[in-house]
């Protein structure tokens, strides 16, 4: 999975450089039920558990054109996508079927633990979990290996687009400010 951008109030007001944000693979689980209603076209349904995924961002503040401070975001993720999709049997050639195909659904996405620590201002700040859920689509590219006349191999490419989350309230950890939490955008994940 990878983060697009992260941003917060605090952010957009001030003079940040963004220097590293990742989204660490995690195990994710699925099952799912399909139907073939031509022998160039099926239909599925899906649904997984993306576990447990740590997030994590960094980032230089300025005043006045002077480094100031540092930032480092940590998080766990972890999310549902389910997905009704569509594929395309471009063609069998001697058991092998090239296909594409695409799905629209829904994922629910939670930011958990996150957080901000400034090390040189000896600041900490944890924010509040959230979960939100979000239209979700995707694009497969693969090809099926026919085992039987009723079993394939599948080897196949998808992209998938989980939308944007959010972490809650951020608050200091001695209570003396908060800001209204991190958002993260464009979550997307490549997954083989």
């Amino acid at each position: 999975p990878s983060i697009g951008d992260y941003t917060n109030e605090v952010i957009e007001a001030g003079d940040f450089t963004k220097v590293h944000k990742d989204l660490k693979s995690s195990p994710l689980y699925g099952i799912g039920i399909g139907w073939r209603a031509r022998h160039w076209l099926r239909f599925d349904g899906t649904f997984e558990y993306r576990g447990n995924a740590v997030l994590v961002g960094h980032d230089i503040y300025r005043t006045n054109g002077v480094p100031a401070g540092t930032n480092e975001y940590t998080a766990d993720v972890k999310g549902w996508l389910g997905l009704a999709n569509v594929y395309w049997d471009i063609y069998n050639w001697c058991g092998i079927t090239p296909y594409v195909g695409a799905g629209i659904g829904w994922a629910t996405l939670s930011v958990n633990g996150l957080r901000d620590v400034n090390t040189p201002n000896q600041s900490v700040f944890y924010a509040a979990d959230k979960t939100q859920t979000n239209f979700a689509w995707a694009l497969y590219a693969g090809a099926s290996v026919d085992v039987s006349p009723q079993v394939a191999l599948d080897l196949s490419y998808r992209y998938v687009d989980m939308g944007n989350m959010s972490s809650g309230v951020a608050t200091a950890y001695d209570g003396s400010s908060s800001y209204s939490g991190m958002h993260f955008k464009d979550i997307t994940s490549n997954d083989f």
